[in-house]
Order: C-alpha cells, then structure tokens, then sequence
C-alpha cells in the first residue's frame, strides 16, 4: 500500500498517472482509484476534529438567523442538529461506507448493494415516521410497503448512490 501511495505521491497526486500506476502493479485502475481515494479520505478525516467542525457549522447557521422567531426554533433544535452534523460529517469525511473490502464476488457483492439499499430505504422511512415494512420475496414486484394515511403505497428500490 505504501508504495503505492509513494508512487502517486512521485507524480504530485495527479489522478491522470492512476492509470500508469494501475498497470505496473498490474491493478485495475478503478480500484486503485477507490483505494487511493479511500486512504486519502481517512488520512483527512484523521486529522480533522469533527466536534469543532460541527460547531463551525452550528455557529455559521445562529449568525444566518435574523429574527428572534428563528433563533428561538433553532435553540430547539440546537443539539440533535450538531449530532446530526458531526455524524454526517464523519460520514463525508470518510466518503461513505467502504465497499466490498472482503473481494466479494461481484455477483454477489451487486444482490448485496440492492438488499442494503433496501433496507437503508425502510430504516430512513421508519425514521421520518412512517409505517414500513420490507417484502421478502425476492421475486416481487415491490421491495416495500408504505402506510401513509390508511393507503397501502407499494416501493420498488432501485439503489443508493453518492449523489
């Protein structure tokens, strides 16, 4: 790992020599690109104290608010929002969640990435308060089932990204 690191720290971290790099350790440069990306993420985040980072983000919001209505609103809010944050920021600062480290057979590292997809899409739904409830049968036309207001919504989940 180090001598790749060294070898993209020799060309100035252009991602341009990714590709030359990938074929004299005989890699595929997608993955020596998420390889890199991962390690440089972690090496940021390392760094980086994510407490006072959320704080920076809570103080810039109290100096964006002009009115005493809102600032009251957001001394509600103020704690579970800085929570929100540093989790979020973790999140980022680490770019998400690592895929695929134990060099799953593609095939099934794809059924995997939909099943937790799924299962992302209900814990996010039940936590913005609705019923839900995931379907079994892989063979169904809809992942999820959704109560909102006494109607039964059927959810098909096509998968999570970055974006």
């Amino acid at each position: 790992m180090e001598a790749l690191v060294q070898a993209l720290k020799d060309k100035h971290y252009k991602k341009s020599a990714i590709k030359e790099i990938a074929l004299l350790h005989n890699m595929k440069e997608t993955e020596l690109k998420k390889l890199y990306t991962t390690r440089f993420f972690y090496d940021i985040a390392s760094i980086i104290d994510l407490n006072q980072l959320s704080e920076l983000n809570i103080q810039k919001i109290e100096e964006l608010l002009t009115t005493d209505v809102l600032r009251s609103k957001f001394k509600f809010i103020k704690t579970d929002l800085k929570k929100i944050i540093e989790k979020s920021l973790y999140i980022a600062m680490t770019n998400g969640f690592t895929v695929n480290i134990n060099n799953i057979n593609s095939g099934v590292m794809t059924a995997n990435a939909g099943d937790s997809a799924e299962f992302i899409f209900v814990a996010r739904a039940i936590l913005a308060g609705f019923n839900c409830s995931s379907v079994d049968v892989r063979s169904s036309r809809y992942d999820a089932i959704i109560d909102y207001n006494n109607i039964l919504l059927r959810v098909q989940i096509k998968g999570i990204s970055t974006r």
